[in-house]
């Protein structure tokens, strides 16, 4: 920017002198991440997850983001760290990290037993159907992936059968079993 400066005197005088001002833009934008992120495995190679971040600047009105993996890959079973960097058209980065953790089929079995425990009341219910995941966690941990998919197919024959749960009770039980068997490689 040029800018003049004039000053007067109390006598008439006047002098004036231009200067040229730069101003630079040295502030980063500001990253803004999700929180960690969980997702239930789909298949054996992991799950796709989507997520949001974003940026702001003083200067720039859209900063660019970027992040490694990209929203919407597909993620392996574990922790994988997401790094992303934010830019301003005047080259100030910044850069952040979140986790995104895919749980693969032995934490999604806990879950369901978990969940089969808490929501169904009938106790004979109840203990047949600890009794199915109970099996098939044990076969997973014992690399036994078709005795665990053997397991997981009773547990879904008893849910079917449990006329004492309501059907929505008895769709989100066995749509969690097969995604887990899905998870597994189930045929």
């Amino acid at each position: 920017h040029d800018v003049t400066l004039t000053v007067a005197d109390g006598f008439g005088g006047i002098a004036s002198s231009t200067t040229r001002v730069f101003v630079h833009d040295t502030t980063p934008p500001v990253l803004t991440l999700p929180p960690n992120v969980m997702a239930d495995a789909i298949s054996p190679a992991g799950a796709p997850v989507t997520y949001l971040a974003s940026a702001s600047d003083i200067a720039d009105p859209t900063p660019s983001v970027a992040c490694t993996p990209p929203s919407g890959s597909v993620f392996s079973i574990g922790t994988t760290a997401v790094t992303c960097t934010a830019a301003d058209d005047s080259g100030n980065s910044s850069r952040g990290t979140f986790n995104v953790h895919v749980r693969g089929a032995v934490d999604q079995v806990l879950a369901l037993i978990d969940k089969t425990l808490s929501m169904v009341n009938q106790p004979e219910v109840k203990s047949a159907l600890k009794a199915r995941l109970g099996e098939a966690l044990e076969m997973l941990m014992a690399k036994r992936p078709s005795a665990a998919c053997r397991a997981l197919n009773t547990y879904i024959a008893v849910v079917s059968r449990a006329n004492t749960l309501t059907p929505a009770l008895r769709a989100e039980l066995i749509s969690d079993a097969t995604r887990i068997k899905a998870v597994i490689g189930c045929r």
